[in-house]
Parts: structure tokens; sequence; C-alpha cells
């Protein structure tokens, strides 16, 4: 009896130290090697979406399966690389602008605002007692010329960011290339490095593969699913507020920040907070509260309901999605907090089909 259970407990033992083990190297390499070869699997991805389109394409004009996908694939990037040019450098400039005329908007509009403030406050606080008055002045003083020298500094810490960034653009265009080239030369090559893969992989884990690739499609499709049920109910709250509040284009606007929302690290309080404190420094202080009240209230709620929505539709309870969502964005960051959930799930279903067996 003894000797059974000291047994199990050492099987037990065991089984944790080796999960432990196998766990730490995913980590890591997830960590650390992903970045080393994130070019080729970048291109990987990029070649299994051309797939197909290019055999559409192929089936409809008979032309050879090769050429037609380095044409397409090639066309492919040429489209996407003008737009991104078109955007990057409209942000590029408007983020130039901003910094270079940073200091020229506080004197002329962000300076007279807050001195119309200051004075509005000190006339208030003379109600009560001059004393009272002279401390509130001084200390709104400091406060102002703090303002405008952290203005300063940020815009000269804007454009040293920007320079900052240029520098790292041959190593950011370097890695480019080489997912364009991994890309292009998989898509030509496509049946043959398919195959390769497959035959170094065991007959058995290639199965567990397919599965994962069939549940993956499945979970991606009800992860998008949950993201637009969550943008929709982001829309509605903001298109009743900002109708509320009599905003011009209020359904448009609500459009833009639902999108902005549903995005990894923006979110409504990159536009809803930037517009209240312009409204208040406009001395619009009905669309200031307004505005930051939709906020907290669209903020709350999205907090509240993403884990039960995005739990329901992939099939997880909420309380194992929240967990989920917490590990992935302190271990890998926001592309963790998206990712760690649908990997869960994959690994649940191949739980209850029985591919592996990993708790009771």
């Amino acid at each position: 009896m003894d000797l059974n259970q000291t047994e199990k407990r050492r099987k037990f033992i065991i089984d944790i130290v080796y999960f432990a083990i196998i766990l730490c190297l995913v980590f890591l390499f997830l960590k650390y090697a992903v970045s080393w070869i994130m070019p080729f699997l970048l291109g990987f991805l990029i070649a299994l979406m051309f797939r197909p389109l290019i055999k559409a394409v192929s089936g409809a004009t008979r032309m050879n399966k090769k050429f037609c996908a380095f044409v397409i694939v090639l066309l492919g990037y040429t489209l996407l690389g003008f737009l991104l040019w078109l955007l990057g450098n409209a942000l590029f400039q408007s983020l130039k602008d901003f910094c270079l005329n940073l200091p020229s908007l506080y004197t002329n509009e962000i300076g007279p605002a807050l001195g119309t403030a200051n004075q509005n406050i000190l006339d208030f606080a003379k109600r009560f007692s001059p004393d009272i008055a002279d401390q509130v002045g001084k200390t709104l003083s400091d406060m102002l010329d703090g303002i405008q020298s952290s203005l300063g500094e940020l815009s000269a810490k804007g454009l040293s960011a920007l320079a900052g960034a240029s520098t790292k653009l041959p190593l950011m265009l370097i890695s480019l290339i080489f997912t364009i080239l991994s890309s292009l030369f998989i898509s030509i090559d496509y049946d043959n490095v398919l195959s390769f893969i497959k035959r170094q992989i065991p007959e058995k884990r290639m199965a567990i593969l397919t599965d994962v690739r069939d549940y993956l499609g499945k979970t991606l499709a009800s992860y998008a699913r949950a993201y637009l049920i969550l943008m929709g109910i982001t829309f509605i709250e903001l298109s009743v507020g900002l109708l509320a509040l009599r905003v011009n284009n209020a359904l448009g606007i609500a459009a833009g920040i639902a999108v902005a929302d549903a995005l990894p690290v923006l979110g409504t309080g990159t536009i809803l907070i930037p517009w209240t404190l312009i409204a208040l420094l406009q001395q619009r202080y009905y669309l200031a509260l307004g505005l930051i009240l939709l906020y907290l209230i669209v903020t709350v709620i999205r907090h509240f309901i993403e884990p039960k929505v995005v739990g329901d539709q992939l099939g997880l309870p909420p309380i194992v999605t929240i967990i989920c969502i917490y590990l992935g964005f302190v271990w890998f960051g926001v592309l963790g907090a998206i990712l760690f959930p649908v990997t869960m799930n994959i690994i649940i279903c191949l739980h209850r089909a029985g591919k592996i067996h990993i708790w009771k």
C-alpha cells in the first residue's frame, strides 16, 4: 500500500516536472527564438493566405501554377506596399507637424485657455479667503510653467523618437525583404515545401497537426465573430451617447471609435480622452463631462462582457477566458492577450477529441 502511494506520488512529481519543462521551453521559444525565424514564419503564413487565390486563378486560366503564384504574390505586395507607403507617409508627416507645432499650439490655443481657467479658479478662491487665493495662484502658476516646459520637452522627445525610429529602418527593411522573398519562393514551390515538412513529422503527430489546423480555422472564425459582436455593442453605446450629446456626424464618429476599440493597443480612450481634454480647454464643460462619462461606461461594459462574449464564441468558460487574456497579456503583451485564448481553445478541443490527455 505504502509502495503504491509512493509510486503514485513519484509519477505525479515526474509528470509535473515534465510539463513544467515543456512549458518553459515553449515559453522561451515564443519569447526569444520566434523573433529569429519570424520572417520565414510570416512568409509561410502569407503563402498560405495566397494559396486559395492562386489555385482559383490557376484553375480558371489554366496558367502554370508556379508562374501564377509569382504574379499574384508580386501584385499583392505591390498593392499592399503602395497603400502602406501612403498611410505611413501621411502618419509620419502628421506626427512631425504635430511635434513642430506643439510649442506654438500651446502659446496660441492651450495657454490662453489655461489662463482663463486659472483666472476663474482664482476668482472662485477669493470668495473664501485672499490667503487661499494667493496660495492657489502660486500653485496654478507653477503648474502652468511645468506644463509649458513639459510640452517643449515632449516636442523635442517626439522629434528625437522619430529620428530614432528612422535608424531602425534598415533592420526592419532587411526583415521585410526576407519575409517577402520567403513568401514568394514558398508560394512558387508550395507543394514541395509542404511535402518536405510533412515527411519530417511522424504520422501520428501529423494527424494532430491536421486537427490543430482545422480547430485553428474554426477558432479564428469564432474569435472574429466575438469581436464583431463587441464592436457592434460598442458602436451602439457610442452612437446613443454621442447623439445625446448632439455631436455632429455621431454615427460616423461612433463607427470609427468602435473600429479603433477592436484594434490591438488602441481603444476608445485614444480618441475620447484627448477629445475630452480639448472640450475642457474650449470651456465646453457639458460635452467634456458627457464624453468622460461615455468613456467610463463603454470601458466598464467592455471589460465586463468581453470574457463572456469571447468565451461563449470559443466555447470557454468566462473564468478560463479572463485568465488566458490576463496571462497572455502579462507574458507576451497585447498580442499574447489575443492569441493565448485561441491557443487554449485549440488545446481544449484536442483534449475533448481524445487526441491529447492533459487533465481529467
